[in-house]
């Protein structure tokens, strides 16, 4: 069961890897950085869900170093994901 949910937004994205023999860069990984939504414009209602997650998480610093090629080049600066805390037993 999930305890808590955080709502983040990628900040950068970082690629790294090396030149092989025949001088052909080979991408190894990606470093993702996120960090907590931020106050936005409430809409015509008076409901912003951003603002919802930034009252009760204010401050969130993450990254994540990714080696699986199939999820190179799925992050990009500005996209918001949920991120679930599930307690691992």
């Amino acid at each position: 069961m999930t305890q808590m949910r955080a709502k983040v937004v990628v900040t950068k994205v970082e690629s790294f890897g090396h030149v092989n023999a025949s001088k052909e860069y080979k991408k190894g990984g990606e470093k993702v950085f996120f960090t907590g939504v931020t106050h936005k414009s409430f809409d015509k209602d008076g409901f912003n869900e951003d603002n919802t997650f930034a009252k009760y998480s204010p401050q969130v610093d993450l990254s994540i170093t990714i080696q699986n090629p199939s999820l190179f080049d799925k992050h990009f600066p500005q996209q918001s994901f949920y991120i679930d805390f599930t307690l691992a037993e």
